[in-house]
């Protein structure tokens, strides 16, 4: 699995694909937090930018999808 992006497309493409297969239950809860978080951390510059997300990346995700970063990222940081 490629967790290191060479832009804020592929790495919102990435996150969407990743979302929407725990959503639809073709990957296992643990497998998808590992994976989103591993994401994130590798790439963090692309995808957060002042606290929030960098714009091009939270208009391809969608208001749910960020919601459920925030969410996730927010569980492992305590």
């Amino acid at each position: 699995m490629i967790t290191f992006y060479k832009s804020q497309k592929d790495v919102a493409q990435a996150l969407k694909l990743l979302i929407d297969d725990y959503w639809e239950q073709k990957i296992r809860e643990e497998d998808f937090i590992n994976r989103l978080n591993q994401i994130i951390a590798n790439n963090q510059d692309m995808v957060f930018k002042n606290n929030d997300f960098t714009s091009q990346v939270k208009q391809r995700l969608g208001k749910k999808r960020t919601k459920l970063i925030l969410k996730v990222t927010e569980e492992v940081s305590k």
